[in-house]
């Protein structure tokens, strides 16, 4: 038998055992019914007794912040080697130490569950010095989901990030959004939230949008190039100030 006839089966060969794994695993989860859990395909990571989230590559690595009764922290299996997440104390530190900058910004897949939410801290990552070409993105972000505390909750965060507040009942929000002139980083809080008391101030040029959410006594501080979207009854919550 020729040598290349030799190499066509074994390719062959390789590929067939392949698909014939793929296959029994993607059966076996079928039947286990993996597929139909929200983590399917994610990787659980033990962390306990944190309030705290320091995102450190937010504009990189897109996470979900929610409540739940017990702590849980879990990381897409496609990516979880190029994410690094440490616990310090109560503070809960995420980064990148992955390779690819060229796709920076399309990595979503980190989901932390937390019973109370005390600070979120979104800084972007810094471009390697030895890095030409880096896409510094925007696609990262930071999702805050249904909390209901009266511990006061503070967000900062910067550069091109974006946060987002959805379903939360909150005594206290202090947010502080951006401080650079040039880029745009957004909060936006939807309809479903109640907030007793919000301390915003949005600095540069970020964008702020309120979708009605209901807060009862808002103090709002914006810069000269904020870009603000309001819509329903928040209309009425910037009136007085215009």
């Amino acid at each position: 038998m020729k040598t290349s006839n030799k190499i066509f089966i074994a390719t062959g060969l390789l590929l067939l055992a392949y698909m014939v794994g793929y296959d029994f695993t993607l059966k076996s989860a079928y039947e286990k019914g993996d597929y139909k859990s929200r983590f399917y395909n994610m990787t659980e990571l033990k962390f306990n007794n944190f309030n705290i989230v320091n995102q450190q590559a937010g504009n990189m690595l897109g996470l979900r912040v929610e409540h739940g009764d017990k702590y849980g922290v879990w990381v897409d299996k496609n990516f979880k080697d190029w994410v690094k997440i440490t616990q310090n104390g109560q503070v809960l530190n995420i980064t990148y130490v992955g390779k690819n900058f060229r796709q920076a910004g399309s990595y979503q897949g980190i989901v932390i569950i937390c019973p109370v939410l005390s600070q979120v801290t979104a800084t972007p990552f810094p471009k390697p010095k030895d890095v030409e070409e880096y896409n510094f993105g925007s696609d990262g972000g930071i999702e805050i989901d249904g909390f209901k505390q009266t511990l006061p909750m503070n967000i900062r965060s910067d550069k091109s990030i974006s946060v987002t507040l959805s379903k939360n009942t909150l005594t206290d929000l202090t947010a502080d959004i951006g401080n650079s002139p040039k880029e745009r980083p957004r909060l936006t809080i939807e309809q479903n939230n109640h907030i007793a008391t919000a301390h915003i101030t949005m600095q540069g040029a970020s964008q702020l949008s309120l979708y009605g959410p209901a807060v009862e006594k808002p103090d709002y501080h914006l810069g000269d190039s904020t870009m603000v979207t309001l819509s329903g009854s928040a209309l009425k919550l910037v009136q007085p100030k215009l």
